[in-house]
C-alpha cells in the first residue's frame, strides 16, 4: 500500500466500501467483522500485505448501520454497497483515525 496521510483517508470518506476496497487494494488480504459492543455491526477490518491494518467504519444512517445479529451473519455485499463514514489505518509506523463513524477516538 502507497503512504498513507489522514488527507489521502479523508478524501475516501463517503464513498462506498466498495469504491475503497477497489482502491486501496483490500480484496485479497484477510477480513473481519468489526462490532462494538458485540454483535453490533461497525465495519469491516481488512489486514494488508504489509503488516498494516485497514477498518472501514459504516456511515450513520446506511442500512447495515449498528446492525444487531447475535450470530454475526451479516452479508458482506451489503457492507460493500454501504458509504464509509470512519477509517483508521494502523501500522508500525503511524495510527491515523478519520471521520465520525470511527469510535473512541480522541477529538482534536
Amino acid at each position: 500500500m502507497a503512504e498513507v496521510t489522514e488527507a489521502t483517508l479523508e478524501a475516501f470518506l463517503g464513498l462506498t466500501a466498495r469504491e475503497l476496497v477497489d482502491a486501496l487494494g483490500l480484496a485479497e488480504g484477510q477480513r473481519d467483522w468489526t462490532d462494538e459492543p458485540p454483535c453490533v455491526l461497525r465495519g469491516v477490518s481488512y489486514s494488508v500485505a504489509d503488516g498494516a491494518s485497514v477498518t472501514l467504519y459504516i456511515a450513520s444512517g446506511e442500512p447495515l448501520f449498528r446492525q444487531l445479529k447475535l450470530h454475526r451473519e451479516w452479508d458482506y455485499d451489503a457492507f460493500l454497497g454501504c458509504r464509509v463514514g470512519g477509517i483508521q489505518y494502523h501500522s508500525t509506523a503511524v495510527r491515523l483515525n478519520v471521520g465520525p463513524a470511527v469510535p473512541w477516538q480522541r477529538r482534536h
